[in-house]
């Protein structure tokens, strides 16, 4: 071969991987988000796991719904089972299934009369660690007002 055709063999293949480089460094990170936990209805829940659903999907590739709440609930039971239940080994388990390495989780507890209370964590569970955590007060709440929290407590796009 010539000289020539090496060294545009050469560049090529260097052009080549450095644009394959670029597409896997723009690609979000996958999260799952765990099922809405609270004292709300159903369609309550869904409007908020929706919500963070998009407020997520700015920065991550959200996996969320059914699938994630039928594996949840099967990860659950077997993890119950055991002597030591590991709420974690739950979480990493449920990562793994949908090949993410982040899980996300919106909790909401009702404080007193009308007054609730969320907390927003993200979760890297390959790290074990906190990656991100807000919570905020829902005075005189309704599922506006909890919708309206949640763009306050879900994390900056970058």
């Amino acid at each position: 071969m010539n000289r020539s055709a090496t060294v545009f063999l050469a560049v090529f293949f260097a052009c080549s991987l450095y644009a394959h480089a670029e597409v896997h460094a723009g690609e979000r990170a996958r999260a799952v988000l765990l099922p809405v936990s609270g004292p709300m209805t159903p369609g309550e829940k869904a409007q908020l796991a929706g919500e963070m659903t998009r407020l997520l999907g700015k920065k991550y590739k959200v996996i969320h719904g059914k699938k994630v709440v039928a594996f949840l609930e099967k990860t659950l039971r077997e993890e119950n089972q055991k002597d030591d239940c590991d709420l974690e080994a739950c979480y990493s388990k449920v990562a793994r299934n949908f090949n993410a390495e982040i899980v996300a989780a919106l909790v909401v507890s009702k404080k007193q009369g009308s007054d609730y209370h969320a907390v927003f964590n993200i979760t890297n569970v390959l790290e074990g660690k906190n990656i991100y955590g807000k919570s905020g007060d829902c005075p005189a709440c309704s599922i506006g007002k909890l919708l309206e929290l949640c763009g306050t407590l879900a994390p900056p796009a970058e």
